[in-house]
């Protein structure tokens, strides 16, 4: 009986011997597979950052990655050390400058990034804070033709859905352009072709105030630690640090300084005009709003609220519609007197 134990106990350690050294699927080979590809991330993360430094013009310095990455400056050292060997970035420590090689390697990084990002903005119903997460797991897992793809069915989009161009696919990227809101002045006509989605606390609040891409913005006021600004008919104050993580550029117009209503703000019975629709909403929301006829002119009357308040029923080219109060904050109206 204890020889038939042993023999056991002998064959079960075998066999986990066996699984444990497995080559490419034993859990030897997993756990190495799963370290090469954290330290392969943090590489390219590192990559991208400095990169963008480059792209904003702005020195880059081992604190700066390390900061930016969530470790010391001595794991941030060793990385840098790392990439030089590899021939990415060159071998002056700081500032730290990539090489020909690792501007070719971050672009093509930066692109995948991006495009996952517009994809999930069109064609997805993931959150907008989620956007830049999700691309973030995916970009290191992508291949460059993979990304063609997804950018080919989507219609080989130019821009992310935070206003960032996106590389072509061979590599071509245009130059930086715009300055921060908190360095314009008050009475300034600015239109928004960036908003930065880092760190995650500022991009919600951002989201939250309905400010993206494409909008246009009126400077009311200006002191010391806020701004005050018109932005699609409502009034916003931002601060200083919120407003730096804004990047506009000078409108070719005075931007309209009429205040509009949002869709939801509307009482059962009101009548409005629609003057048309948020740019936070895009892709397939945006078509369907469209497609149901909200479109600047139209006239729009809520008509019902649904026992739990939402979403509410409207009356638009004598069609009962119904939409959900975060929808219809998209929506821009003037109310008819």
């Amino acid at each position: 009986m204890v020889e038939i134990k042993l023999l056991l106990l002998i064959l079960l350690l075998l066999i986990f011997i066996i699984w444990f050294l497995w080559p490419e699927s034993g859990l030897y080979a997993i756990i190495k597979k799963s370290k090469l590809n954290k330290e392969r991330i943090l590489l390219e993360d590192a990559l991208k950052y400095i990169f963008d430094c480059e792209y904003k013009d702005i020195a880059c310095y081992i604190d700066n990655i390390a900061k930016n990455l969530d470790i010391n400056e001595g794991t941030a050292r060793d990385l840098l050390v790392k990439l030089v060997k590899m021939n990415l970035v060159k071998g002056s420590i700081e500032p730290v400058e990539l090489t020909t090689q690792g501007k070719e390697y971050a672009v093509r990084i930066i692109r995948i990034h991006r495009i996952w990002e517009r994809y999930l903005a069109d064609e997805t119903g993931v959150n907008e804070v989620e956007w830049h997460r999700e691309a973030d797991k995916i970009e290191h897992f992508i291949s460059p033709d993979k990304a063609n793809v997804i950018a080919s069915r989507i219609g080989n989009p130019v821009y992310d859905p935070h206003g960032d161009p996106i590389p072509t696919e061979k590599g071509e990227i245009p130059v930086y352009k715009g300055k921060p809101l908190c360095e314009f002045e008050e009475g300034d006509n600015l239109v928004v072709t960036h908003v930065e989605d880092e760190p995650n606390i500022i991009y919600t609040q951002l989201v939250a105030m309905g400010i993206f891409p494409g909008m246009e913005i009126y400077i009311m006021e200006k002191d010391d630690a806020t701004i005050r600004i018109l932005v699609e008919g409502n009034e916003q104050i931002l601060t200083n640090l919120i407003a730096g993580s804004i990047t506009v550029i000078p409108a070719k117009k005075e931007v309209k300084q009429d205040r509009y209503d949002r869709l939801s703000d509307l009482k059962i019975g009101e009548t409005a005009e629609i003057i048309g629709i948020s740019p936070a909403s895009r892709g397939l929301e945006r078509r369907r709003f469209m497609d149901l006829g909200i479109v600047p002119g139209t006239k729009i009357t809520p008509l019902l609220v649904s026992p739990g308040g939402d979403p509410i029923a409207y009356d638009i080219l004598d069609t009962e519609i119904a939409f959900r109060r975060n929808q219809a904050e998209k929506i821009l109206v003037k109310r008819i007197a």
